[in-house]
């Protein structure tokens, strides 16, 4: 992003990683592996939802679901 882009306070691109108290770590491994390979790092942010901060998640944990279905 250009400096006049930044100094707009526009928000950079956004990677959410939706995760539970059992997939913490592999979350934190998925956001350390993004930063680290990616070319433009300072480009986009990575940012956890956890199921416990969401109530609407937290009513669907332990369900399937259907890809494509």
């Amino acid at each position: 992003m250009s400096k006049e882009v930044k100094q707009r306070g526009e928000p950079n691109p956004c990677v959410f990683i939706h995760v539970n108290h059992k997939q913490i770590l592999g979350a934190i491994v998925g956001k350390y592996a993004l930063e680290k390979h990616s070319s433009n790092t300072d480009k986009f942010d990575v940012k956890f939802i956890e199921v416990k901060d969401q109530a609407f998640l937290h009513d669907k944990e332990g369900q399937f679901y259907l890809r494509d279905g």
